[in-house]
């Protein structure tokens, strides 16, 4: 019974218009049931009216335009079949939309929808356009080969676009055209970050994007050279995955491209740099690519391609003032150079492209220290090299000033000079010096004033004209003066000698006034001598010697000082030895022998005194001579000597010592006898002397009859005697303390 009214529509559905020169199939309220492997050629229009439905497991061909009034999507339970648009310039349209499952585009023409239109299964191109208006054209299903083409693709007009739904991560294909105007086939490809479900739409507008109210000519600057042949709509309608947009162009009839551009509206309507792209060139086997990695801004939906214009690299750099204090803030200036596509003059320091400083072709910037500031251009198309300034500012420096006097404390009327020691004082400083509050001296580092008063204070003010500088005038420390009364020093000498012997010691003692602890330089002859003392003492003075001291006061407010003292004039008499010598007129003498000893004095002054000795005791009379017969031998005699002269040295003088030698008496005696003294005349006799002490060389002299003869020997010999001669002999002994010498003998 179900197949009842199939059977029945098929009887009296079919027939033929012949006013208008196409046949129809309506299906008015009925199910149309198509089973597996049924095919359906309709050589003519099909319309579904009515709440009519297709459930269609087989293929339905159809020369003429689909028509669906039925208040339904035609199609029911996702019945698998397919619709083939086998004729020429076919329509789908209706007051409501159709979901087809499998829709295969063939015969010849192109193919339009005049309604949104669905395709759960396979969309399969072909070779034909498939032209959705102003209409939408969606893709359920999620598998990547929901679309299958060789040389057909979707164009669409106005607000039209192709919508296919994703549930992978890999790239679907949006296979988007146009045969308006210049034909081109410009398809996307959309590749979601991950499986989860989204939905893309696309629509290639084969027409300048400013003809849509998009204005080629308004960017945010980063881009330019957008392409004025085509654009494209692309949108996310469900999902919020990120994902990989590929827009696909010919380099051979488009030109080159250098990156996506994509229409924003904030903050104002303009076209956008959509970010770095990835290019591919001829790989659709000849349409090149650009893709842009994680997108999802489709608050606008026009997407362009654009190309770039490079920038040129600045000429130079340079900085204004040119003289700039540390800290403070110069200009910096790109000179020559030009910007290409979505180019600014880019500044940094640290080095080239290191610490992003600011844009713009001038650049307002602080400078703490030496720095090298570095501007390149950087855009769309790329950088430039950098050019460099070298910013040298002037430290700060802060003015100080002080000051100091030459002397403080000070005596009263003493001249002090003020030197101010300026810090950052510049070429051509300015002072004003202050004395207690008011001003005083000149335009000088240099301050002078002999009028001081205990108490009072000067300080300078500087004004530096140097640059760079702070607390600039600068006011120094205040000095207060000490002012003391004058104290006058003199000096006195006093020698404990002024008439001396020559080497006596001499003390000079200084007696100062207002010295306080002073310094001593003694003077001898104008010489320098002594130590820093108040005593010199000297045993080396000579005559007329003149000594002098110069006292060098540390007493607060000395004047006179130095002082120099009175002069001593010393009287020096030459040292006078005293000495004296003994002799004696006799040091070897016999017993009882007088002998006198004499003093021979030296320096002996005029009223010398002398005090004799014999074995150490005192013997003798004050005088220069002492005489003495009862000396015994080894007796030791000398005589000291008292001078009364003046400067004597060596005083008492002690003399040689005279030790005697003193002999005992010698009796001499001599004897004579004859070896005959009765003879014969003429017969030889000699006589022989025998002495006493005759000592070692004893003289003999012979007598004959009184006369002398013979020879001084201690005989004699004659042989000329005569009768009664008388033969005698003297002896002369040379024995020391001989008595009785010469002495005669007896006479024979």
């Amino acid at each position: 019974m179900k197949h009842t009214p199939f059977l029945i529509l098929l009887a009296f559905l079919i027939f033929n218009y012949t006013a208008q020169s196409q046949s129809w199939i309506v299906n008015n309220n009925s199910q149309v049931h198509l089973l597996s492997g049924t095919y359906v050629v309709v050589e003519g229009n099909v319309l579904n009216n009515n709440n009519g439905a297709f459930d269609n497991s087989g293929t339905i061909q159809l020369t003429g335009n689909w028509t669906n009034n039925a208040g339904n999507t035609a199609f029911v339970n996702s019945s698998p079949g397919t619709v083939v648009l086998n004729g020429s310039n076919q329509l789908v349209n209706g007051t409501d939309s159709t979901v087809f499952y499998n829709l295969s585009l063939e015969g010849t023409g192109s193919k339009q929808i005049g309604v949104n239109t669905s395709v759960e299964g396979v969309l399969a191109l072909n070779d034909k356009e498939l032209i959705t208006n102003n209409f939408g054209l969606f893709v359920f299903n999620s598998n990547i080969a929901a679309i299958t083409r060789t040389t057909g693709f979707v164009s669409s007009t106005g607000n039209g676009f192709l919508s296919r739904a994703t549930l992978s991560s890999s790239p679907y294909l949006f296979p988007v055209g146009s045969s308006l105007g210049i034909a081109r086939y410009r398809p996307v490809e959309i590749m979601p970050a991950t499986a989860s479900a989204n939905t893309f739409s696309v629509r290639m507008a084969n027409t300048d994007a400013t003809t849509e109210s998009f204005d080629r000519t308004i960017t945010d600057g980063s881009v330019s050279n957008i392409n004025d042949k085509f654009f494209h709509k692309i949108n996310q309608l469900s999902g919020s995955d990120n994902a990989a947009i590929s827009i696909f162009y010919d380099n051979v009839d488009d030109g080159g491209f250098f990156g996506i551009t994509h229409w924003d509206d904030t903050p104002t309507a303009r076209w956008e740099d959509a970010g770095t792209v990835v290019p591919l060139t001829n790989v659709s086997p000849v349409l090149s690519s650009l893709t842009i990695n994680s997108w999802n801004d489709y608050t606008e939906t026009p997407f362009a391609l654009f190309s770039c214009v490079p920038s040129v690299a600045a000429d130079s750099a340079t900085y204004s003032p040119l003289t700039v204090c540390d800290g403070e803030s110069v200009t910096l200036t790109v000179h020559g150079g030009s910007l290409g596509t979505g180019a600014s003059w880019e500044w940094y320091t640290d080095g080239c492209g290191t610490t992003h400083i600011g844009t713009g072709n001038t650049l307002i910037q602080s400078v703490s220290g030496t720095t090298t500031f570095y501007v390149r251009a950087e855009g769309t198309c790329g950088i430039t090299e950098c050019k460099s300034v070298v910013v040298k500012p002037t430290v700060i420096n802060p003015v100080s000033l002080t000051i100091a006097p030459d002397n403080n404390p000070i005596c009263d009327g003493t001249n002090v000079t003020f030197t101010a020691t300026p810090t950052n004082s510049g070429a051509n400083p300015q002072y004003q010096w202050y004395l207690n509050g008011a001003t005083v001296g000149t335009n000088s580092d240099a301050y002078s004033n002999t009028s001081f008063s205990d108490a009072d204070e000067i300080y300078c003010v500087l004004t530096s004209d140097a640059i760079c500088t702070t607390g600039n005038p600068a006011t120094s420390n205040t000095v207060t003066m000490t002012v003391n009364s004058n104290l006058p020093v003199s000096v006195t000498i006093a020698a404990d000698a002024t008439t001396i012997c020559d080497g006596t010691n001499v003390t000079f003692t200084a007696t100062p006034v207002n010295g306080g602890t002073p310094s001593y330089q003694w003077y001898l002859n104008g010489s320098t001598i002594g130590t820093n003392s108040n005593i010199y003492s000297s045993a080396t003075l000579t005559d007329n010697d003149e000594v002098y001291c110069v006292l060098t006061s540390d007493a607060t407010c000395a004047t006179g000082s130095p002082a120099t003292s009175n002069t001593v004039t010393m009287t020096v008499n030459p040292n006078l030895p005293v000495s004296v010598s003994i002799s004696a007129d006799a040091t070897t003498i016999c017993d009882g022998t007088n002998v006198t000893f004499t003093a021979t004095p030296t320096n002996s002054g005029a009223n010398p005194q002398y005090q004799w000795y014999l074995n150490g005791a005192t013997v003798g009379t004050n005088s220069d001579a002492y005489s003495n017969t009862s000396l015994s031998d080894a007796d030791e005699i000398y005589c000291v000597l008292t001078s009364d002269a003046i400067c004597t040295t060596g005083n008492p003088a002690t003399s040689n010592t005279v030790t005697m030698t003193v002999n005992s008496n010698l009796p001499v005696s001599v004897t004579i006898a004859a070896n005959a003294t009765t003879i014969c005349d003429g017969i030889n006799v000699t006589f022989t002397a025998t002495p006493t002490n005759g000592g070692a060389n004893p003289q003999y002299q012979w007598y004959l009859n009184g006369a002398t003869v013979g020879t001084s020997s201690s005989t004699y010999t004659n042989a000329a005697f005569s009768d009664a001669d008388g033969i005698y002999c003297v002896l002369t002994s040379d024995e020391t303390c001989a008595t009785g010498s010469p002495a005669t003998s007896n006479t024979v």
